[in-house]
């Protein structure tokens, strides 16, 4: 066939436009899905932040609000500031408050401290003999209080801890005498949020903060990292390359993995960090999506001061991803159908125009063979036929002869063989115009009866020769006469009981001719041999089952 190359070139283009369309598509969801899912994580994460957060406030206020801020508390911060013996009022203020502080320790509060309105320490719980140092040298949350009065919140940056304070004001009788905090240290908290969180959670701070504010005992503990003016705080039982697992059995990454992982994302963090935001990128490790989060935090002036970063294996990056490999694949397979319809539309004009001839010529080269055939089918039956026809009539001329009643039998079935020869000769023309649909089925009356005996007849002979009784039965009840084809019935049943007889080593073969009520589908059936007839006049319908049995 001619292949058309302007066909194939329209083919090639709507294979690529629908590729590039499908390709955007996929690729432009696969991504806003993906960028949603993450926004909902980075939301989570937040209010995860928060409410860790909320439940340490809310226990800070409780204990202020309920405990410290009454007249035998304040009364006690009062004679501590004012009286010639203080180190008295201190140790009863340490008794009446340090089930407190056991209390908020359990709780995660490292931190339960007492301040004079001066801004030095009064009394520390975790350190009660440690008292009187100034602390508004570095500590600007007690220089803002001390000046201000006002209540103070947030992340501030400690010599040895960096800690998330809870400061409150005390006033006694209308006098500013100081303040006392509660707080928690960053580090708890973060474990706290490593809890609620399947993954990692890092705390970054400044370097200024690190070499200016932080003692060299907890400097040490601060690792460099690849991201510009920030070092990352490891716990002393951090081990280097052990692997952990979360409390819902999620995977957590060692720090030798964090490493690489922050070596990847440090481009992206050196870019972001001055944003003042939360930001994210999507590390594909061997087919699985990390999701490395970084969420700033302030300290209590305001100031961005360090990140608490998160390291997750994100199932839900990976999810979409293969639903939409998927989708891309069935794409592809539709996209490649549409192109094959595109071309075959195109061609399918000139294929058609080849074809028809095809079955053209065809047609006329079969009609030639049929018209030959037919010829070489009737010439032959012809020659056949002829001297045929000469035996069935010297039969008739010997029946006329004085002959005994064996003989007459003898002539009868020779008579009747023929006459089935001829049939079979008729047969072979017949052929002929089956292929031409030319071929008609009579429908005459004849005598089943008669047509079973004649087949009897023609293949006794051969049966007791054989060795096998043949016997045949016609139903009492069966009508005179049925409408159909004898011939043909005759010859379907005359092959059938020559097939029984061959194919019967040894036993009988029965042929019975029987009326039955019910509606038989098969033609033939196994070792039986059916053949239906209409029966005439017949007040319901009923059909005749010539059966030639072996056994």
């Amino acid at each position: 066939m001619k292949i058309n190359r302007k066909s194939i070139y329209y083919s090639i283009l709507v294979f690529i436009i629908l590729e590039i369309a499908l390709d955007f598509n996929i690729y432009y969801n696969r991504e806003t899905n993906i960028n949603s899912a993450i926004v909902t994580q980075i939301d989570y994460i937040e209010k995860n932040y928060d409410a860790s957060i909320a439940s340490y406030r809310s226990l800070s206020l409780s204990i202020f609000d309920s405990i410290i801020n009454n007249d035998e508390i304040l009364e006690l911060v009062y004679n501590i500031n004012n009286s010639s013996s203080p180190n008295v009022y201190r140790l009863e203020l340490y008794d009446k408050l340090n089930y407190i502080y056991k209390i908020i320790k359990f709780k995660n509060f490292k931190v339960f401290h007492f301040h004079d309105k001066e801004g030095n320490s009064l009394l520390r719980f975790h350190k009660p003999k440690k008292y009187g140092d100034d602390l508004k040298a570095f500590r600007v949350s007690i220089e803002n209080i001390s000046t201000d009065h006002n209540y103070i919140e947030g992340f501030e940056e400690g010599r040895i801890v960096n800690s998330y304070r809870f400061i409150f004001p005390l006033v006694y009788k209308n006098e500013y005498i100081g303040s006392v905090e509660t707080s928690v240290s960053i580090y708890d908290l973060l474990k706290e949020i490593q809890n609620n969180f399947d993954g990692n959670v890092d705390f970054l701070l400044r370097n200024s903060i690190v070499n200016k504010i932080v003692n060299d005992n907890t400097a040490v503990l601060y690792t460099k990292t690849p991201f510009d003016g920030y070092s990352c705080y490891v716990s002393p039982d951090t081990d280097e390359n052990s692997l952990r697992m979360s409390d819902t059995g999620q995977y957590l990454f060692n720090r030798s993995e964090l490493n690489k992982l922050n070596n990847k994302s440090s481009k992206l963090f050196n870019k972001e960090k001055d944003l003042d935001k939360p930001f994210y990128k999507i590390l594909w490790e061997d087919s699985k999506a990390i999701l490395v989060s970084f969420i700033p935090i302030n300290n209590i002036n305001g100031k961005q001061v360090a990140f608490i970063s998160y390291h997750q294996r994100f199932m839900g990056a990976e999810k979409i991803k293969n639903n939409y490999f998927i989708m891309f694949l069935i794409g592809n397979v539709i996209i490649f159908i549409l192109s094959f319809l595109a071309y075959f539309v195109i061609s399918s004009r000139q294929m058609a125009i080849e074809q028809a001839l095809a079955v053209k010529l065809a047609k006329d080269r079969a009609e030639e063979i049929s018209r030959l055939k037919s010829d070489f089918l009737a010439n032959m039956s012809h020659e056949i036929r002829t001297p045929m026809n000469g035996v069935v009539g010297m039969v008739e001329i010997l029946k006329n002869t004085e002959i005994s009643k064996q003989q007459k039998e003898y002539l009868d079935i020779i008579t009747n063989s023929a006459n089935n020869l001829l049939t079979v000769i008729n047969d072979i023309l017949d052929f002929s115009k089956i292929e031409s649909n030319k071929i008609t089925l009579e429908n005459i009356p004849f005598s089943i009866r008669k047509v079973i005996d004649e087949v009897g007849d023609t293949v006794f002979l051969k049966a007791e020769k054989q060795g096998i009784n043949f016997l045949t039965y016609t139903d009492p009840d069966m009508p005179e006469f049925v409408y159909g084809d004898s011939i043909r019935l005759r010859q379907v049943v005359l092959n059938f009981v020559n097939n029984a007889i061959k194919f019967t080593a040894k036993g009988k073969v029965y042929v019975s001719a029987e009326i039955i009520s019910r509606l038989v589908v098969n033609l033939v059936k196994v070792p039986s041999f059916r053949a239906l007839l209409n029966l005439p006049k017949l007040k319901e319908l009923k059909k005749v089952i010539i059966l030639i049995k072996p056994t």
